[in-house]
């Protein structure tokens, strides 16, 4: 039961459990040839000061986790809040300070139910319905972010889990964005 340890389904796990979410991780060299210089423009220009070159070598890194708010004594009820930040740094700049180049911060809070239903041989284990918005956490003008609205499948068959994320923007992303946000589809299979 994969999807039930991803998601302490166990009646005997702790009612507020604490969890990793999304992939944490550690990149100490993150080389990078398309560097967009274009979302600091208008505060380079606010400024009246000169753009500064970035460097193609930074670190990288990313901190997600989950914890589970409420649940009923079976625990096939719950309510979520998750949290995750990925962080791009320029901390191989020597002629700088060394600045975080991009800090984009994500909360999401989630309402999942187990149906716990068995259907042409796979259980179906998860339904996540939710809200999440990322945003680098800035003012204008180079402020950025935007809303989605989340929901998750997850069924499973033996030792193979597979969870369906469609998701549809519910917010506008700022005019600094050049590529809007409309619709994604995310399948997480795990054997």
């Amino acid at each position: 039961m994969l999807i039930d340890k991803a998601w302490a389904f166990d009646p005997g796990s702790s009612a507020y459990d604490i969890s990793f979410y999304n992939p944490n991780y550690l990149l100490v060299g993150n080389d990078t040839r398309r560097i967009n210089n274009r979302p600091f423009s208008p505060l380079f220009d606010a400024l009246e000061a000169d753009e500064h070159e970035l460097d193609n070598n930074e670190a990288r890194f990313q901190l997600s986790f989950k914890f589970r708010v409420w649940t009923t004594d079976e625990r096939r009820r719950w309510v979520w809040v998750a949290y995750s930040q990925m962080s791009q740094w320029q901390v191989y700049k020597d002629k700088s300070s060394r600045p975080f180049r991009e800090t984009n911060f994500m909360p999401e809070l989630r309402v999942s139910f187990g149906p716990d239903i068995s259907f042409g041989g796979f259980d179906w284990r998860v339904l996540n319905l939710g809200y999440s918005h990322q945003s680098n956490g800035r003012s204008d003008p180079i402020s950025r972010g935007w809303g989605r609205i989340i929901a998750s499948i997850g069924i499973e068959r033996c030792n193979f889990a597979l969870v369906l994320r469609p998701g549809s923007a519910s917010t506008k992303a700022s005019p600094t964005t050049t590529t809007p946000i409309s619709r994604t589809i995310t399948a997480t299979a795990t054997a």
